[in-house]
């Protein structure tokens, strides 16, 4: 189970304050050739105050990390249980982003289907056979740690807790989840925490879940446990089929809006399962619709984990399996989460690029803070690592986390937006986040004195290193060329934006008088 305000930490203050001071130096380094001192350099004063990111393992630091919310485990009793079964068939239907399972035990054919209902804030799961009374199960849920399970009423379920702050404190994040079960047919009980079903016809199980985090998400909730019960109550008394129809049309609306057909599909192959296909295509076989499928199942996940009002997609998507997610399921912000919104406005999901749209708003500030401290300029800018708390230092090593072009990065996808939609309106509305961006880097520049060229300094290519003439790695350098190529679109963008809203002239100028030297 996942909701996407599971966030471990808590707001901190990394920056070195008087970081800037060394500034001179570490460029005066970089001007002579000598990397490895500028690099020495940059280790010691422009990386991050305190654990940082925690290198990657940040769930018990302030970084915090994104993580799993736990698990429903349903475990069969019924007679036939461990039984021998056969014609199992497990799915996911991209085009309903309804999961399903069937097989057949026992003389009696088996299925499950699961979504998660946007409309109703509720993941959705029926079991049901095609034999009255042949349905047993017992339902719990459970996660590693920060855990109380109990029930509610008599037919659900309710676990709740709080998440570790960073500082081993009491204003971590609080979460509660709900799960209810319906029953046709048969019994139900609640008995130690456990939901015993006994020979039903079919079972609807719902599963509701918030947390408190208050962030820049438009969904701010002051109490879990109140929020969880709301979204449940949009559910509870309604059918499966209703509620299978408002998830259906829900996600039709944007699902349907792209198709992909590459020649004309071969049905016996597309019926082949996935990990053959898979396993066909890499030594050759011909299957031109996988990478259709590929393209459906980018779209699906997009769809899934990034809505208007929630976090934005993640490295992890939503889906996590564990308290420690790889690399904090954070927002790296030199590829990752701009490769999870490429598709957005190509594939006409322009609305599902508000979470990120949100969280560019939310590093602003933090941001100007950020880029006083580290190179005494205006503007704003964010490093490598992003999270719900308005992280924007640089990351603990010079190696990686000295990314300075990652704010860049971001802005194009504001002013792609616009490209696609002609919205006055959102330009508006980014113009600022483009113009900061901006006069950051216009501060930034410096003079590279053999050819005249304006170059960042330091920065270095993401997570990408050189070999200095006696052989030694470095990474710490003067105007990668990534810098240039985000620099020559940010300034494009941000001069076409001020000559639209007729903002700016002097700043027009320079943008373009500057760009011209990168």
């Amino acid at each position: 189970l996942n909701e996407n305000g599971m966030w471990s930490g808590s707001p901190q203050d990394a920056d070195r304050p008087d970081a800037f001071k060394a500034l001179p130096e570490i460029r005066r380094l970089l001007l002579a050739g000598k990397n490895a001192e500028a690099e020495a350099l940059v280790n010691a004063n422009f990386t991050c105050l305190g654990a940082g990111s925690g290198r990657g393992v940040g769930a018990n630091v302030p970084f915090g990390c994104y993580q799993t919310l736990g698990d429903l485990r349903l475990t069969f009793t019924h007679a036939s249980a461990s039984a021998p079964f056969n014609n199992y068939r497990r799915e996911l239907d991209l085009a309903e982003a309804v999961a399903r399972i069937s097989f057949e035990q026992d003389g009696v054919r088996f299925t499950r289907e699961a979504f998660v209902s946007a409309p109703a804030e509720t993941i959705v799961i029926r079991l049901s056979a095609d034999k009255p009374g042949r349905i047993s199960f017992d339902a719990q849920l459970s996660r590693p740690e920060r855990l109380t399970v109990s029930p509610l009423g008599n037919d659900s379920l309710q676990m709740s807790g709080q998440l570790n702050d960073g500082y081993n404190g009491n204003k971590g994040i609080r979460y509660s989840t709900i799960l209810k079960a319906r029953p046709l047919g048969g019994s139900l009980t609640v008995e130690n925490n456990t939901l015993r079903i006994r020979d039903a016809d079919e079972v609807l199980l719902l599963v509701s879940a918030a947390t408190d985090i208050q962030t820049f998400a438009g969904r701010n909730l002051a109490d879990a446990h109140a929020a969880a019960r709301d979204d449940l109550a949009k559910a509870q008394d309604r059918s499966f089929e209703s509620l299978r129809a408002a998830h259906l049309a829900d996600y039709r609306r944007f699902f349907d809006r792209a198709s992909l057909r590459l020649g004309k599909p071969d049905t016996s192959i597309a019926a082949l399962p996935a990990p053959r296909r898979l396993e066909n295509f890499q030594t050759g076989a011909a299957d031109p619709s996988l990478a259709a499928l590929y393209f459906n199942f980018g779209r699906y996940l997009l769809i899934s984990s990034s809505r208007p009002g929630g976090l934005p997609a993640n490295l992890q998507g939503i889906w996590a399996d564990r308290i420690q997610t790889a690399w904090n399921g954070d927002w790296h912000l030199n590829i990752n989460v701009q490769m999870n919104y490429w598709p957005a406005e190509i594939t006409n999901l322009s609305e599902l690029h508000e979470p990120l749209f949100a969280l560019i708003d939310s590093l602003q500030k933090p941001g100007a803070k950020t880029a006083r401290a580290y190179y005494d300029a205006r503007g704003w800018v964010a490093f490598l690592l992003a999270n719900p708390w308005g992280f924007t230092s640089p990351g603990e090593s010079a190696s990686w986390g000295s990314t300075v072009s990652c704010s860049a990065w971001l802005c194009q996808h504001l002013w792609d937006h616009y490209l696609y939609t002609n919205d006055r309106e959102f330009l508006a509305r980014a113009y600022p986040a483009l113009k900061g961006a901006a006069l950051f880097y216009l501060d930034m520049l410096i003079e590279e004195p053999t050819h005249g060229w304006l170059v960042t300094a330091p920065s270095n290519s993401p997570e990408n290193a050189f070999l200095l003439p006696d052989g030694t790695p470095a990474h710490v350098c003067l105007g990668p060329t990534i810098d240039q190529q985000l620099l020559r679109y940010l300034f494009d963008a941000c001069a076409s934006a001020a000559a639209e809203l007729g903002v700016d002239p002097e700043l027009v100028a320079e943008l373009r008088s500057k760009r011209s030297r990168l």
